[in-house]
């Protein structure tokens, strides 16, 4: 679906094409859906949506402060339909990079177009949300999401847009190398970084890798520009993130760190906890798919890049150390696995020939794609939530005063529980109603739905020390009231009261007899006691 970047107009055109199949295929979730929760929350508050800015977690410093602006802006000016328009163009901008890094290597094949053709087909189907869907309605895990996401939970493309989605930018950059661009190259790492410091080990990385392979193959000189460049580009980012994340005290940024990568993201930062088979394979086929890149002009950069990535990994699970940790060395995999499967796609249609019949079944199987992925996103097949909590928001959205804050029920997980491994669930089935005394997980959309405040949720965290520190007493001081609820109402009711809250959200199956509280609302799932 592309052809080489020299080639007459028309092959960009098939390439817009291309992306915009892809694109619908792909499918996105509903505005706001999982991560969305957490980083659209400071832009949400800064924007003037309801009561937020008097959230505690919105006042806390912002990890990502560039996306925050646009949200800001979004929110004031526009429209947050913009927010799908944006993650629209970010779908597209995967695919076309991914394209345009095979072009680079099939040069001028007798087969290229049939090829192409054939590898566009492909990845269209790979990321279809209609091949996702059923493979979990027929094997119970969403295997082509280990196709195109990294090992521990890591992906540049989710369900929706956040800061990561701008890691699409990273295989950008690697497609804007290959062609021979390196500034272009260096500016797509350092706007991927600007979106979302968390990117600032991977794309260094990769700038170094890039300088490596320019030093073989052109100069000292011109592997220094391009170092030099992308340091200084990047330079701004990493002076600001010292002064707003430096630790308040070394005691305070250790315990926090200890915080998130124990109790809150194990998953992404703990190897033991995400290195399972399927992981290893993971990074077999990443290693399969950069080795058939050794003689391009990628081979050496990328391979340099996952050679060093799995360095600082070992180092780290040696170690144990968390702040390395909470580097995720690991999260290039989230860009090379997507790179290696192109390239294996490439690989494997070397005797494919040109035909009728090859191109009528690809667009048949395209065609099919895109019509699934229009078929989930109409009749809400994917991005499971629980609907059951909706009276209950549209009833604080309607109803919020400035002043309220909500405390919401929720368990605090144990340390290093959990299974190993990763798995998607945005193509999971949505909770079933057999039990309608479950409650939500955390109650996740409640802040950006009913734009009231929460004393806190264990989903959305932050990032600096002490705010990370003050999370944890909050978490666990939440949990407490709720066990002491009915058994020692006076002690927990002054408490809540001293912390700002004015109102409780119970689930409905939990009895609190000759509870003193007004209730001000009750469903089948959850009432809401008003405290003052």
């Amino acid at each position: 679906m592309t052809e080489h970047s020299n080639s007459r107009p028309s092959s960009a055109l098939l390439l817009l094409a291309g992306a915009v199949l892809f694109a619908i295929a792909h499918t996105q979730a509903p505005l706001y859906f999982s991560n969305q929760h957490q980083y659209f929350l400071h832009g949400a508050a800064d924007g003037g949506m309801g009561h937020l800015s008097g959230d505690w977690l919105a006042n806390t410093a912002d990890p990502t402060p560039l996306f925050s602006r646009f949200t800001v802006f979004t929110y004031r000016y526009l429209h947050p339909a913009i927010f799908y328009a944006v993650y629209f163009v970010l779908i597209m901008t995967y695919f076309a990079s991914l394209m345009l890094i095979v072009s680079s290597l099939i040069g001028e094949h007798p087969q290229r177009q049939i090829r192409l053709f054939a590898v566009g087909c492909l990845l269209i189907v790979i990321h279809s949300g209609i091949a996702r869907w059923a493979s979990v309605r027929l094997f119970g895990v969403d295997y082509p999401w280990y196709l195109q996401a990294g090992v521990a939970g890591q992906y540049a493309m989710g369900p929706g847009l956040q800061p990561s989605s701008f890691g699409v930018l990273l295989i950008s950059s690697i497609a804007a190398f290959a062609a021979g661009r390196n500034m272009l190259a260096v500016m797509f790492l350092s706007i991927c970084c600007w979106f979302h410091a968390t990117y600032l080990l991977p794309a260094t990385l990769l700038a170094i890798g890039y300088m490596a392979s320019l030093y073989r193959i052109a100069s000292i000189r011109i592997a220094l520009q391009t170092g030099i460049a992308f340091a200084l580009s990047v330079l701004p980012l990493v002076v600001f993130l010292a002064m707003r994340f430096s630790p308040t005290t070394p005691e305070a940024f250790a315990e926090s760190q200890e915080i998130l990568a124990t109790l809150r993201i194990p998953h992404h930062s703990s190897v033991q906890r995400w290195l399972d088979p399927i992981a290893i394979a993971q990074l077999v086929w990443i290693t399969t798919g950069i080795l058939l890149l050794r003689r391009s002009r990628l081979g050496w950069a990328l391979g340099l890049t996952l050679l060093m990535a799995a360095v600082v990994t070992l180092i780290q699970a040696a170690t144990g150390n968390r702040s390395l940790a909470l580097l995720f060395p690991w999260r290039i995999s989230s860009i090379l696995m997507p790179i290696a499967t192109s390239v294996i796609l490439l690989k494997l249609t070397a005797f494919l020939k040109s035909g009728l019949e090859t191109r009528l079944m690809g667009w048949v199987i395209v065609a099919s794609a895109v019509a699934g992925g229009i078929v989930i996103q109409l009749a809400n097949l994917a991005y499971p939530s629980d609907d059951r909590e909706l009276p209950l928001l549209e009833y604080i959205r309607q109803n919020k005063q400035p002043g309220d804050m909500y405390l919401i029920p929720f368990r605090v997980p144990a340390v290093g529980s959990g299974p190993r491994g990763s798995y998607s669930m945005s193509f999971a089935p949505a909770p079933g109603n057999k039990d309608k005394h479950l409650i939500a997980v955390d109650l996740q959309r409640f802040r950006l739905y009913t734009g009231a405040p929460l004393y806190v949720d264990f989903k959305s965290i932050p990032y600096k020390d002490t705010d990370v520190l003050e999370w944890r007493r909050r978490i666990y001081q939440n949990q407490s009231w709720y066990e002491q609820l009915d058994s020692n109402f006076d002690k927990v009711s002054s408490e809540m009261k001293g912390e700002g809250i004015t109102s409780i959200i119970v689930p409905a199956n939990r009895v609190l007899a000759n509870f003193p509280l007004p209730i001000v609302y009750e469903d089948d799932v959850y009432r809401v006691y008003r405290l003052h």
